[in-house]
């Protein structure tokens, strides 16, 4: 089965379902990609993005290095990130 207008979900339209997904990702700020650590967007700093565990994420170049020294720091941020260890550093 495709999704299409004349398709419903839960008695709603097609349209309806996506208006509503829609709200809902403007309300939680999904529609303007940020930073996942300090919620700033590509207006104010460069992004990075990144995929991990099926979900879609950025991160802002001055955060990128939390991510790679010190990823306990984003636990309750990003899914799993209580099990990414800190890169080794052979200085």
């Amino acid at each position: 089965m495709t999704w299409g207008a004349d398709v419903s979900c839960a008695g709603e339209t097609y349209d309806a379902v996506m208006s509503a997904l829609a709200v809902l990702a403007h309300d939680v700020g999904m529609d303007t990609p940020n930073c996942i650590f300090c919620q700033r967007t590509a207006e104010a700093v460069p992004l990075i993005a990144l995929e991990y565990r099926g979900g879609a994420f950025r991160i802002c170049s001055q955060h990128l290095p939390v991510l790679i020294h010190d990823p306990t720091q984003l636990v309750g941020l990003m899914e799993g990130a209580e099990t990414l260890q800190p890169s080794e550093h052979r200085d």
